[in-house]
């Protein structure tokens, strides 16, 4: 997808709770000739979700696109066995990445989207 995407101009933003991760990958991207950044984030922290908004804006002052894909499958057995087992700690953990994670995030970049000449922000009544 970061190829495709790069093809149309884009640099790509690739983001990771480990930034020593998120830098390997951009820097695999950069050896095929894909302008890449690495940034730390970690959706369930609202600090780092700020501070993601920080870098993007100072650096760029738009995002053009926001590919929500962060998630997690942790205790998995549970879907499969009895859900009455699992741990509601689990359940909160899985939720918050999968979930609220995603929406904090993408609330507190939609001013970025939106300073794209191609932002938008869709809302259904």
């Amino acid at each position: 997808m970061s190829r495709q995407l790069r093809q149309h101009g884009l640099t790509i933003l690739i983001a990771a709770r480990n930034l020593e991760a998120a830098k390997t990958v951009a820097t695999n991207l950069h050896n095929q000739g894909v302008s890449s950044v690495a940034i730390a984030l970690d959706t369930t922290d609202s600090t780092q979700i700020q501070s993601a908004f920080q870098e993007i804006s100072d650096t760029f002052g738009k995002l053009d696109i926001l590919i929500n894909n962060a998630g997690v499958f942790l205790d998995g057995d549970w879907l499969i066995s009895n859900a009455t087992s699992v741990s509601i700690n689990i359940i909160q953990q899985t939720f918050n990445t999968n979930f609220f994670g995603l929406v904090e995030l993408t609330q507190v970049l939609l001013p970025l989207i939106l300073n794209s000449p191609s932002g938008r922000n869709c809302q259904y009544v």
